[in-house]
């Protein structure tokens, strides 16, 4: 796990295209850490995607190009290893938001019922369909705290969402 720890150091410290190379040393030195994908995948699609973002952290133009599309071949390599909602979650918000949509709350549930407690990741969907909604507030409470655990620009992304939706 040298590298996926090394790239979580980079990711928390805004340094992306260091968190890249080690992420992708974490994987091909098969580490078998699924955050190493999911971490690798946010950044190649928040590069190509949340152009803001990707100009104020230096982000290089070449990432910028190809992340969209590195993004889907991390999930697919990380989809082939583990059956994980995250990963399906993640690659259905990534279609979505490129397209300016969300996913709806019976996608969302879809997700969720392949296996409830594998992670808690599709309930930051589920609180923006439904802000108001109680329903989802506990998992919601939980996922913040597992976020704010590792800052990495995934978790603090979906701190954005959570920490205005819970007030």
């Amino acid at each position: 796990m040298k590298y996926y720890n090394l790239g979580v150091d980079s990711d928390t410290k805004h340094r992306y295209t260091d968190a890249i190379d080690f992420y992708e040393k974490s994987i091909a030195e098969k580490e078998m850490e699924i955050d190493a994908y999911l971490n690798l995948a946010f950044i190649y699609w928040a590069a190509a995607n949340e152009l803001s973002w990707s100009i104020s952290e230096g982000m290089p133009k070449k990432i910028r190009q190809v992340g969209y599309e590195k993004s889907f071949v991390v999930l697919d390599l990380a989809e082939a290893i583990w059956m994980n909602i995250e990963i399906k979650f993640w690659k259905e918000w990534f279609i979505k938001t490129t397209t300016l949509e969300y996913l709806e709350e019976k996608e969302t549930l879809a997700i969720l019922d392949e296996n409830p407690n594998q992670s808690l990741v599709p309930y930051l969907n589920l609180i923006i369909c439904n802000p108001d909604n109680s329903n989802y507030r506990e998992q919601c409470c939980l996922l913040l705290e597992n976020c704010k655990k590792k800052m990495t620009a995934k978790n603090r992304y979906i701190l954005t969402f959570i920490e205005r939706l819970l007030k």
